[in-house]
């Protein structure tokens, strides 16, 4: 858990079943950090210019994978409200 500013955006967990990104942009959070490796460059949840817009309405959660899903769902649970 980090209390120093915050990466340029982050999950929203405050509801689980509909996680969201927040842009950041130099305020300061608390967050819990996921170490995960994505995989290749076209992995299909990468954040784009494209996709943006909708991330930050909502993200399918059960398109992400089980260890995000577990992330988002472990950042609700300990009272977190964003995950980096």
């Amino acid at each position: 858990m980090s209390a120093c500013p915050a990466p340029t955006r982050l999950i929203n967990c405050r509801d689980p079943g509909r996680p969201h990104l927040i842009l950041a942009k130099g305020s300061s959070h608390t967050y819990t950090a996921l170490s995960y490796v994505w995989g290749p460059e076209d992995q299909p949840h990468r954040t784009t210019d494209a996709n943006l817009p909708s991330y930050m309405c909502s993200i399918d959660s059960a398109t992400l994978p089980r260890t995000i899903r577990d992330a988002i769902y472990l950042t609700y649970q300990l009272g977190i409200d964003f995950l980096w």
